[in-house]
């Protein structure tokens, strides 16, 4: 005859198969969230090279427009380097860009028809296209609503944070 165990033992073993259940459970979770994120990572980095590239044609762009220096081939240049942003960004900042080149084009050529035109209707008409392109190219350049803030969200890169699993990071 066999000896009767303890009645400690027959719970702990009663539970010892929910409590392997859920500590897999618990695993398996935590390896969902680290491929979701892990995946998230690589699509930011897989775009993140292109994405500065356009930033930093753009900056260089508006460098040349503000020191008056911005040629024709510079504009062209830049057309090519905004091409992909539809593709990179989202259907607001392919706008913007786009309306960018836009203003710094009108500024341009008011600019150079105002060289050319005598007093009167049709020169004033050009300078309050310059005047007006102008005065939003150079607020592109401003600290908070320029275009580094238009950029900001697709060069920065979000940190996941699940706050009610702290616990598990102490130490």
């Amino acid at each position: 005859m066999q000896p009767q165990l303890p009645a400690w033992v027959s719970y702990l073993n009663a539970l010892a198969v929910p409590v392997i259940a859920a500590v897999g459970a618990f695993v398996a979770l935590q390896q969902m969230w680290i491929a979701r994120d892990r995946l998230e990572h690589d699509v930011f980095y897989r775009d993140y090279d292109s994405r500065r590239k356009v930033f930093e044609a753009t900056r260089e762009f508006l460098a040349r427009g503000f020191n008056g220096s911005i040629s024709e081939d510079d504009i062209r240049a830049y057309r090519l380097h905004t091409l992909d942003a539809r593709f990179l960004f989202d259907d607001d900042m392919a706008k913007y860009l786009s309306q960018l080149c836009y203003r710094v084009t009108a500024w341009k050529e008011a600019v150079s028809h105002l060289e050319n035109l005598p007093s009167g209707d049709q020169r004033d008409a050009y300078e309050a296209i310059r005047v007006e392109n102008l005065a939003w190219v150079r607020e592109q350049g401003t600290d908070g609503a320029g275009f580094e803030s238009k950029f900001a969200p697709f060069l920065k890169r979000r940190t996941v944070k699940r706050s009610w699993l702290r616990f598990l990071h102490m130490g």
